[in-house]
């Protein structure tokens, strides 16, 4: 990496300004020193910005304290979720869902493997304007058709998941988990949600009301719509590619 992209505005205009009025010519390694910590290497990097830059090392270097004063740092963009003891080291678990759930305007992809009694935590999920689609073990199949296994899994979602008389989300589930335990099953493990393609959650926590607001859990909530759209582009790479299956068919679930 070159080392003049991990230097702070300050630095780089503290260099840009010694340019400007020849004291970098030439930067040597004790001279550049005197502006950073190190001086050789920064040093290096100047001589080849400069041969390659026409003459213009001030301005270009102004341009790089400009581009750096725009840099997010990764604690502007990611935050630290967290269930347990009160320390003062991250929010709850808990309220940062219900928070994404709430100001969610437009998507929620939620991923789950353990859901109990959520009809609460899910409540702000049902509204008309918003597409949520869901990723969500179902269990094993206990020797059970998968039609069966499907059909029972949406009754106890309907009964104890999703508020009362609303239509349900998008349900999609891994059909490896319903095979006989072996070297080929596999179940839906992730925990994630995604909000408006923007907002990323992962964490450790399930959707129940101990691993919300109990449990010790750990995840983050990271601020980008790179991340949140790759997120989105593999569900719905695993729906296209037909690895899970939309539970919408059975027993009139959409309604």
């Amino acid at each position: 990496m070159n080392p003049l992209v991990t230097l702070g505005a300050s630095e780089l205009r503290a260099l840009a300004a010694a340019a400007s009025d020849g004291r970098l010519n030439p930067a040597t390694p004790g001279l550049v020193g005197r502006f950073v910590s190190d001086g050789p290497a920064v040093s290096r990097a100047l001589v080849k910005l400069a041969a390659s830059s026409g003459g213009s090392l001030a301005a270009t270097l102004e341009l790089l304290a400009e581009a750096a004063e725009r840099r997010s740092s990764v604690e502007d963009l990611v935050e630290l979720v967290l269930t347990g003891p009160n320390t003062g080291t991250g929010r709850d678990t808990g309220v940062v869902v219900r928070q994404l759930f709430r100001e969610a305007r437009t998507s929620v992809w939620v991923c789950g493997y353990k859901l109990y009694n959520a009809r609460d935590l899910f409540a702000d999920l049902a509204r008309p304007e918003l597409r949520v689609k869901m990723l969500l073990d179902i269990g094993d199949g206990e020797g059970q058709s998968e039609d069966v296994a499907v059909r029972r899994f949406l009754e106890d979602f309907r009964r104890w998941h999703w508020p009362e008389g609303h239509a349900l989300p998008e349900i999609w589930y891994d059909p490896l988990s319903l095979l006989p335990q072996g070297e080929h099953r596999a179940v839906a493990h992730a925990k994630c949600v995604v909000a408006d393609e923007r907002m990323l959650f992962v964490s450790s926590a399930n959707f129940t009301e101990a691993a919300q607001n109990r449990n010790l859990e750990a995840g983050v909530l990271v601020d980008s719509i790179t991340l949140a759209t790759r997120m989105v582009q593999f569900l719905e790479g695993l729906i296209r590619e037909r690895r899970v299956r939309s539970a919408w068919p059975r027993l009139g679930a959409g309604t």
